[in-house]
C-alpha cells in the first residue's frame, strides 16, 4: 500500500500502448505491455496489461498469494485450470483467478491469445516481475543490422 504522499502523487494519466515498453519472457512467447502500475500511477491500487501469448504456451499451476488475476481475452483462446476444473476461453471471456487458488493455462490454438491482465493488489511479484524481463526495444539492438523485420 502505497504512502499517503505516493497517493498524492496520481493526478490520472491517459497511456497509449503503441509509447510503452514491451517485456518480452524468456523463450519469446509471452509479451507483457504494462499500462497501469505502481510505476506510473504509484496510488494504483490494480496493475493492467496488454499481453500476448504465443500458441503452444503453457503456464504452469501457480497461484498469486494475496492477489487476485483476471485476464479479458480480446483475440485467440485456449484451456484455463482453475484448481482442478478446467474451462476453454475464447475472444470476450473473462477468466478470474482468486487469491490463493492455484491456477494454469495453455494456449492449444494456432494464433496468439491478446489479452487484458490485470492484478491486485498491485505491486505484489506477480505484476512486478515482468519489468525484469528484457524490452523488445533491448531486443532490437541486439538484432544484426539490417535484419531486423527481414
Amino acid at each position: 500500500m502505497g504512502t499517503e504522499t505516493e497517493l498524492s502523487l496520481d493526478e490520472g494519466l491517459v497511456v497509449n500502448r503503441i509509447d510503452l515498453p514491451i517485456y518480452i519472457s524468456e523463450g519469446d512467447n509471452f509479451h507483457v505491455t504494462p499500462l497501469l502500475s505502481k510505476l506510473n500511477a504509484p496510488g494504483a491500487n490494480i496493475f493492467v496489461a496488454y499481453t500476448i501469448v504465443k500458441p503452444g504456451t503453457k503456464i504452469p499451476t501457480h497461484d498469486h498469494g494475496d492477489a487476485w488475476e483476471g485476464l479479458y481475452l480480446i483475440s485467440g483462446g485456449g484451456k484455463f485450470t482453475i484448481k482442478d476444473k478446467t474451462y476453454r476461453a475464447s475472444p470476450g471471456s473473462f477468466v478470474y483467478f482468486p487469491a490463493h487458488t492455484p491456477h494454469s493455462f495453455i494456449n492449444d490454438l494456432d494464433e496468439n491469445i491478446v489479452q487484458i491482465q490485470l492484478y491486485s493488489p498491485a505491486g505484489t511479484w506477480s505484476d512486478m516481475r515482468f519489468f525484469d524481463w528484457p524490452t523488445w526495444a533491448d531486443q532490437m539492438q541486439k538484432a544484426p543490422s539490417g535484419n531486423v523485420l527481414k
